[in-house]
């Protein structure tokens, strides 16, 4: 966002000028004047408590000497043009989203009240805190996402393999058959899901039935995986950013060979 610092000094001097003068019209100036100043400043404020949002720039589009933009996101137009009444001779009308026209000493400054205005009206509707609680959140959220790693689930597997009966006779081709029949129970629980979507008759799933289904696959996958001596953490990994140098990616996940 841009620094609004200047053009709220200089629209508190004009709503100044406008109080002095006296006049209905000039009171009515002021006002908007000084609501264009409090608009300007709470999006200073919000933008120095640095939010962890941002606000896209409007484009504004010229025709016939007036500028138009729409705020797409709130549904509001705005327009500037040179003002044509003789007690605003030399200004810039701005129309938005209210009844009136309101006045400002150049195009920039009535561009920049259009933007302090759809700032004002986005950010109103967000409840906002300082980026190092936002930062917060997003590892809180972070940790919990990566609390379950392959390392942990081969030493539940292990574990849990040693109290399960007969599975001494489990070896590489058993485990094998296992994976394809695990994941071929994923995709029928996709199928019945899709059933239940599209209202087609028939037994159907929820997403928390496939979700069930994929659980039950990598696990089996990590069996197979620990039957045959292979590390899922590092082979995922290494086949990951492969596939992004082989297609020119750079998203890549840490290495973890050892």
């Amino acid at each position: 966002m841009t620094d609004h610092k200047g053009l709220i000094k200089r629209l508190d001097e004009r709503a100044q000028a406008a109080r002095r003068e006296g006049t209905m019209t000039a009171k009515c100036d002021a006002n908007h004047f000084e609501e264009a100043a409090a608009a300007l400043a709470t999006a200073q404020a919000q933008m120095q408590e640095a939010v962890a949002v941002e606000v896209k720039p409007l484009e504004w589009d010229e025709y016939e000497g007036k500028h138009y933009c729409s705020g797409l996101v709130t549904g509001s137009t705005y327009s500037a043009a040179a003002s044509v009444h003789v007690d605003h001779a030399g200004e810039f009308r701005l129309k938005g989203p209210w009844t009136d026209f309101r006045y400002y000493p150049s195009l920039e400054a009535a561009k920049a009240a259009a933007q302090a205005d759809y700032e004002h009206r986005i950010l109103s509707a967000i409840t906002t805190k300082p980026a190092s609680e936002a930062r917060a959140d997003t590892e809180a959220r972070g940790t919990h996402m990566n609390t379950l790693t392959f390392g942990a689930l081969r030493q539940a597997n292990n574990t849990r393999q040693m109290e399960w009966p007969g599975n001494d006779k489990a070896d590489v081709a058993f485990r094998a058959i296992e994976v394809a029949g695990e994941f071929g129970e994923v995709s029928e629980a996709v199928k019945k899901h899709l059933r239940a979507e599209r209202g087609i008759k028939g037994s159907t799933a929820t997403p928390s039935d496939v979700a069930d289904e994929m659980a039950d696959a990598i696990i089996a996958l990590d069996l197979l995986a620990a039957e045959m001596g292979i590390d899922l953490s590092e082979a995922v990994a290494r086949k990951f950013n492969l596939t992004s140098v082989k297609y020119g990616l750079q998203t890549r996940l840490p290495d973890q060979s050892s």
